[in-house]
């Protein structure tokens, strides 16, 4: 069964923990339907061949870093 993919173009989204599990799955859809993004990895960086999109460092346990990371992908996107 093929399931049809909306469109997000136009669309902006960030994703948190986009590097690796189910976040990364989410960029891969998100980034495949058009969407613009911006993503957050704690310790483990993005695969090789994640897509190209905002990648931002953030551990969100701190408040400090969570705030520069909104900061940086409202930059970003």
């Amino acid at each position: 069964m093929t399931v049809p993919q909306a469109s997000l173009a136009g669309r902006r989204i960030l994703v948190t923990g986009g590097a690796t599990g189910i976040g990364a799955a989410a960029v891969r859809v998100l980034h495949a339907a058009g969407a613009g993004l911006a993503a957050t990895y704690h310790k483990t960086s993005p695969a090789d061949d994640a897509p190209a999109v905002a990648w931002v460092q953030c551990d969100v346990r701190d408040a400090d870093s969570v705030d520069a990371a909104l900061g940086d992908a409202v930059r970003e996107l």
